[in-house]
């Protein structure tokens, strides 16, 4: 049960940390076309 809730967080974790990673880069290419 422990293991499943760690890895489950561990998962979001990961999935937020791209997502963030790709706006960063979505607001740097704005920025640069600009």
């Amino acid at each position: 049960m422990v293991k499943g809730l760690q890895s489950q967080a561990n998962e979001i974790q990961l999935i937020s940390h791209g997502v963030i990673l790709g706006l960063n880069l979505l607001l740097n290419l704005l920025v640069f076309l600009q």
